[in-house]
């Protein structure tokens, strides 16, 4: 059974959820403050979050939304006993550690659509980079841009120019250029964080359960909705004949970058729908993709994601695999 009917069960689920959180927020801590653990830290804690995904997927939505505020409320409780009380710092870290797991596994449960569990999973990202930044500003009263946006940018463009001096942009050109675009790669960073966790989370509930998840089918399977080229030729269109920078420009481009990170994972998709049939395992063909695309981009005149996102995009409008209409049915 999914879910948890009886008491024991579900005080144990409690408690479990209870303890990953409270180690997620110390692991969280550890890696911002002390570099000699950080990579150890980071993926014992994104271990803790793919655990607390598999229980969110078995427990309905009532049982999770009361065990994340007992969880709250028993934090707090815990804290206020130990050491001077924070509020806002608690409740930003207890958010930050619960959203994205609860979220993916209630998609997993309730939405049927592996397009939809990615949107809404990576939505789920942003938000906690968004309660990241929150805490950034309300707690430790940081100017991101200056103390960490411009010197990251200028360390690199240090690099840059040294590799190629005669690249004319200058440096606070390209630190107004980034920073327009910060959006976009937020939003691309968090689809490729979705997806990871999707991956791993539904290969680990399949295993445990002994059935497929219903309506989220493997990554070959993976579509733009039809009719999303034509959107995203239009918006390219209006940035071509736009002769001003606008706050509408900035936004349009915004909105093309991401929509070509959503092409190139249908490329990428419709190139594993084929390739997948060779019998390796996923590993081994996410790393044969990688190796790809580093060696065609020295050799090729024109870079491989492009292909691959010329790719999606026709694949979006024509459906070579001929799986839209599948994928209707296996979602209704």
């Amino acid at each position: 059974m999914l879910n948890s009917t009886s008491k024991l069960s579900k005080f144990f689920d409690f408690l479990l959820v209870a303890i990953l959180t409270n180690l997620n927020i110390f692991l969280d801590n550890t890696y911002l403050n002390y570099s000699y653990v950080s990579i150890c830290a980071f993926f014992v804690s994104m271990c803790l979050s793919i655990v607390l995904i598999i229980i969110a997927y078995r427990k309905n939505i009532i049982d999770i939304c009361i065990n994340a505020f007992v969880v709250l409320i028993s934090y707090f409780i815990y804290k206020s006993f130990i050491l001077k009380f924070d509020f806002i710092n608690t409740f930003f870290a207890i958010l930050n550690t619960l959203v994205l797991p609860i979220s993916i596994g209630l998609c997993f449960k309730y939405t049927k659509s592996y397009f939809k569990t990615i949107c809404f999973s990576a939505f789920a990202v942003v938000a906690e980079f968004l309660v990241s930044i929150l805490r950034i500003v309300l707690i430790d009263k940081v100017d991101i841009k200056e103390t960490i946006i411009k010197p990251l940018i200028s360390g690199y463009y240090a690099d840059l120019k040294l590799i190629a001096p005669e690249i004319q942009i200058g440096l606070n050109e390209l630190i107004t250029s980034i920073t327009l675009s910060l959006p976009a790669v937020v939003i691309i960073v968090s689809i490729f964080v979705a997806l990871f966790y999707i991956t791993i989370s539904k290969k680990l509930i399949e295993l445990i359960y002994k059935n497929k998840i219903a309506g989220i089918n493997s990554f070959s399977y993976l579509q733009m909705p039809k009719g999303s080229s034509w959107i995203f030729i239009i918006f390219m269109i209006i940035v071509m004949f736009s002769s001003k920078q606008s706050i509408f420009v900035d936004a349009t481009i915004n909105v093309l970058t991401v929509m070509s990170a959503g092409f190139f994972i249908n490329g990428l998709s419709f190139v594993d729908f084929h390739f997948r049939k060779t019998g390796l395992w996923a590993i081994v063909r996410v790393i044969l993709y990688f190796v790809a695309l580093v060696i065609l981009s020295l050799f090729l005149f024109i870079n491989p994601v492009i292909l691959l996102v010329i790719l999606g995009l026709t694949d979006s409008n024509s459906d070579y695999r001929k799986i839209r209409y599948v994928d209707q049915n296996e979602n209704m």
